[in-house]
């Protein structure tokens, strides 16, 4: 058993083995719409979650900032200085 090689797992390819690109230009349009909107899905969704956070991240400081007094009072304190 020593000088036996094991078989390539299915569906890899050897190391000295060549890889190629496809070179058709219909291929390569796919891939690149496919990318494209692959991209434009994960940066709306990203946008969204990232906009859904603020809006939560500042209920929550209004609603701290609601039901503490002293907290509120030191904010007001901070923001003084800068409100007409």
């Amino acid at each position: 058993m020593a000088g036996m090689k094991l078989p390539l797992l299915a569906g890899r390819r050897a190391a000295n083995e060549e890889t190629s690109m496809p070179s058709d230009t219909m291929t390569l349009m796919g891939l690149g719409i496919g990318a494209v909107l692959i991209a434009w899905l994960v940066f709306s969704v990203v946008k969204k979650v990232f906009g859904i956070a603020l809006l939560l991240a500042l209920a929550v400081g209004a609603w701290l900032a609601w039901s503490n007094p002293e907290l509120r009072s030191a904010l007001m304190g901070f923001a003084g200085p800068f409100l007409p």
